[in-house]
């Protein structure tokens, strides 16, 4: 039986690979998105036939494009 994991990417050569649909449901977004934003250069793929792929190097390298520190210098939660 399949992880949950495993419907979201595939392991080749133990380097994490994603196809469209894993990519859009690891990411939360549509189809739509997920194009403009590789037609745009915004993040790698590679491309076999009409079958896209995206390395875990791809995604993580996306992530941290866009990704902002936290700005809070207080150690402590605000209370609920």
């Amino acid at each position: 039986m399949e992880s949950q994991g495993e419907n979201v990417a595939r392991n080749i050569h133990n380097q994490r690979v994603y196809d469209n649909k894993g990519l859009m449901e690891l990411l939360n977004i549509k189809y739509k998105y997920l194009m403009m934003l590789r037609d745009k250069g915004y993040i790698g793929y590679s491309r076999c036939g009409d079958k896209y792929w995206y390395s875990q190097a791809d995604v993580d390298l996306f992530l941290s494009r866009f990704h902002y520190d936290a700005f809070s210098t207080s150690s402590e939660l605000p209370p609920i």
